[in-house]
């Protein structure tokens, strides 16, 4: 077998970041690239010197869990954002379609905890102060929060609604169980007015394993919101779950990575030739190289500015 040479020139020095995180993706960049062209327009038209990363770290972790059409369901549904860092954007929108703002998180891609380590800055930031700082809102603005997901409401009239505290969490259990509207309060304290527009509607709690005798409190102050807790956790969490304070989206986790490591991994699905019809490099390297390499080359391409050279047949 020949072994093709390709050269490439490149405008820029730029790069680094990208070489790494394709290292560190590995095979998972294949099923990534797919989600990738959610975000890849507006990126693109930011400009070809403007750096971004159009992938989040949350999103990088649910590729572990889940498949491309699933994840693809979550991001249109819940407007999934993504910021330059690579920090995941949850946009609390309410039924009228109004974005009340968005909680900006930063999340382990490997783990898919959320970073609370103090000495990192802007672990968890606004849309809306952000929007202060540039100027575009005024100073005296004030956010009104409502529940994430909650524009999911008027779209599903008819579906039962589970309550849980975590964006996350509403995110995991939704990809798993859609057969039912998920919605975050956000927040261990966060179980307050903003629940009241569940009225009407049949309700399944789960509040963490910390927090259960509180909800159960906050809960009883609204008798005429049909609110039921579920008892999952005590059923199936492990005792050393219960006792970091578990939400059901840990357990669910948990049972998927169990079944995964039990079944062979598969080689990934190669992206569609189409994704790369703005790349007029990329479409005249493909024809030399193997379906399974083209996500990574492309992203190269974008990222160095790579103009091709030339491409050699080197007999073996």
């Amino acid at each position: 077998m020949d072994i093709l040479c390709i050269l490439f020139h490149t405008c820029t020095t730029r790069g680094t970041s990208l070489v790494e995180s394709l290292s560190a993706v590995g095979e998972n960049f294949t099923k990534l690239y797919k989600v990738l062209q959610l975000s890849a327009t507006r990126w693109r038209n930011r400009g070809p010197r403007k750096r971004t990363n159009p992938i989040s770290d949350f999103l990088y972790f649910l590729c572990n869990l889940f498949d491309t059409d699933t994840i693809m369901r979550l991001i249109e549904e819940y407007a999934i954002g993504v910021t330059r860092s690579g920090d995941a954007v949850f946009y609390q929108i309410d039924q009228q379609g109004r974005c009340r703002s968005g909680k900006v998180m930063k999340y382990n891609r490997e783990t898919g905890h959320r970073i609370k380590d103090e000495a990192m800055p802007n672990r968890i930031t606004w849309e809306h102060s952000l929007l202060k700082k540039q100027g575009v809102l005024p100073q005296e603005w004030e956010l009104t929060q409502c529940l994430f997901g909650e524009h999911l409401l008027k779209k599903y009239p008819d579906k039962p609604v589970c309550l849980v505290e975590a964006e996350k969490t509403a995110l995991i259990c939704a990809a798993l169980m859609p057969k039912c509207v998920w919605v975050a309060v956000g927040g261990k304290g966060q179980l307050g007015d903003k629940v009241e527009v569940l009225y009407g509607r049949t309700i399944l709690a789960f509040p963490d394993s910390d927090a259960r005798e509180k909800w159960i409190e906050k809960i009883n102050e609204r008798p005429y919101l049909n609110i039921q807790i579920s008892n999952i956790l005590e059923k199936y969490a492990t005792p050393e779950e219960l006792a970091n304070g578990a939400d059901i989206a840990d357990v669910l986790i948990r049972w998927i990575l169990e079944r995964k490591s039990t079944v062979a991994p598969q080689a990934p699905e190669p992206p569609p030739a189409e994704l790369y019809a703005d790349n007029p490099v990329m479409q005249e390297v493909m024809r030399y190289i193997s379906p399974e390499y083209w996500p990574e080359v492309d992203a190269l391409i974008r990222d160095l500015d790579l103009e091709l050279v030339s491409v050699t047949r080197i007999p073996k």
